[in-house]
């Protein structure tokens, strides 16, 4: 039968990796206003706040003095409701925040006034380092007006949309295609932007041309309103139903990586960790290949949990979930490994974007066997992984390109899997990372083709179970099973003896022992019948 192929890609961009092996000075070091400029340890951290309200705060972000990287210091208000986050200049409210990225909310209600055609908005980062992510959209919601959008400071034009309703009232949903909405899509990172916005009503009164949506409504968002509107409209000036802005941040101490390598008592990237230049000027930190942590952290960088906690579940319905896999936060060996356990108890894969309905977890093999989730079919053709990457965002990858994830086709999607990319070798010399847990198990280098992916754990020869977990490989005892030993069978650890029966003897499969053999038997019979007709007589 013929398959084919297909694998997903690890890769990004095609950038210099830049490996810090420079070592953090031994104490702290402060910058301007109480912001670290030496790497701190978790433990150092351990007294910040680690939230504002319903947002979490990771380093190198913080609202204390010490608890910040210099130049990411927050601000934490406690409104009447709920604490709120902002950003420095107090005015721009963050929504979600990680060490990669922020979430915030730039968002404009324009309250039309009689008599004025020409309305000027803008923003600015508050602080350097701090850009408006170019996968992000400026959306301007209203009736009859031309917009024009221009960076902050050099005044240049990124672009223009125009919305017209005809005398009609906005549409409630749809696509933004200019009718009561218009979009102009970022080509690059901004600092800040202007937007001009003029009024064309053509002789209506623009609080005749919609009633129900007098004023103008413009923010920045992602691509996903291009195509539906509908949050928009049902809550016009309730900025909870707009998805935020993303905004990436750097490292600006330094202009490169170059630069501040030489400089380790304010290097901002934790040994291990790597660093990219960012083309606005810094730089910012990442754990290599699928490590996950804080690269800004002492140890920060972790590929691999090897701590199995016993409270988890290990099954989802009918299927059984195996460590490292697992469905609950916390219960999985790192984000490579976790699962979702549907209210219809599905196994659901997760990779970006894309869905996969699991059907089997080998530990064995090293394999995820997956279907389409979307209608509980194989794909034909095609599958897509979605690798998220060091700026939060995601990137969609299929072709023949290589990763530790590989796809091949028959009836089924077969997902060949390792644990990290690093050799056997290599791996078993890392004790508190290293995954093959279980006395009875060891360690195997796995390949694709030529191509070299990683590496996972076996039970040893005589065991079976699970190696990624303490004592999860016990002995087989081969002499309960079919056509092991057609003798006397002696169980051991990890192995068994096997002897044959003797001489006029023969095993008995369903007895499981040597019984006198047929031919014996009928002997004996034969001897048994002569004598007693001997007798007889």
């Amino acid at each position: 039968m013929s398959s084919s192929l297909l694998v997903a890609a690890c890769a990004v961009s095609f950038v210099l990796l830049c490996s810090a092996a420079t070592s953090p000075a031994s104490a702290a070091v402060y910058g301007v206003g109480g912001g670290l400029l030496s790497i701190p340890s978790n433990d150092s951290l351990a007294h910040c706040p680690s939230r504002c309200g319903d947002v979490g705060i990771d380093y190198p972000f913080g609202i204390a003095p010490g608890c910040f990287r210099e130049g990411f210091e927050l601000i934490c208000r406690n409104t009447a409701k709920t604490p709120k986050l902002f950003l420095g200049d107090g005015t721009t409210e963050i929504t979600d925040l990680g060490y990669r990225y922020v979430l915030a909310q730039i968002y404009f209600n324009i309250t039309v006034r009689p008599g004025t055609d020409t309305y000027n908005i803008s923003w600015v980062a508050p602080t350097e380092g701090i850009t408006i992510d170019h996968y992000n959209t400026f959306y301007v919601i209203g009736c009859n007006f031309d917009a024009t959008l221009f960076e902050y400071g050099t005044e240049d034009l990124i672009g223009s949309c125009m919305s017209r309703c005809d005398g009609e009232k906005a549409p409630i949903g749809g696509p933004c295609n200019g009718m009561g909405c218009c979009f102009i899509e970022l080509p690059r990172v901004l600092r800040g932007f202007q937007s001009t916005i003029i009024l064309r009503s053509d002789g209506i009164p623009v609080a005749q041309t919609d009633p129900v949506h007098p004023g103008i409504m413009a923010f920045m968002s992602s691509d996903y309103y291009i195509s539906n509107t509908s949050d928009l409209f049902l809550g016009w000036t309730n900025t909870s139903n707009v998805e935020g802005t993303v905004l990436s941040f750097a490292t600006i101490d330094q202009p490169s990586c170059e630069r501040a390598r030489m400089n380790n008592t304010s290097y901002a990237c934790s040994p291990g960790s790597n660093c990219r230049n960012v083309s606005s000027g810094g730089y910012h930190c990442y754990c290599s290949g699928y490590e996950q942590g804080n690269p800004y952290l002492l140890d920060g960088c972790t590929d691999y949990n090897p701590k199995y906690k016993e409270h988890c579940s290990t099954s989802c319905g009918d299927m059984k979930i195996p460590f490292p896999f697992g469905v609950e936060e916390g219960c999985f060996a790192n984000e490579r490994f976790r699962l979702n356990c549907t209210e219809g108890n599905l196994t659901v894969c997760e990779l970006g974007e894309a869905q996969y309905h699991v059907t089997a977890v080998s530990l064995d093999d090293g394999t995820l066997t997956v279907g389409n989730m979307m209608n509980d079919t194989n794909y034909e053709k095609e599958a897509i992984i979605v690798q998220t990457t060091d700026t939060g965002r995601d990137y969609s990858f299929s072709g023949p390109v290589e990763d530790r994830f590989d796809l091949s086709m028959e009836y089924a999607i077969v997902i060949r899997w390792a644990v990290t990319n690093l050799t056997c070798e290599v791996a078993v010399q890392k004790n508190t990372t290293y995954a093959c847990r279980s006395s009875h198990s060891y360690c195997l280098n796995v390949t694709h083709r030529k191509e070299f992916m990683g590496y996972r754990c076996k039970c040893s020869p005589g065991f079976e179970g699970n190696p990624y977990i303490e004592d999860g490989c016990t002995d087989i005892n081969e002499c309960l099973l079919p056509n092991y030993c057609n003798g006397t069978c002696q169980n051991l650890l990890g192995n068994y003896t096997c002897t044959s029966c003797p001489h006029r003897k023969e095993f008995d499969p369903i007895k499981k022992k040597c019984v006198t053999s047929a031919k014996q038997r009928n002997l004996l019979l034969g001897k048994t019948v002569r004598s007693n007709s001997q007798h007889a007589k």
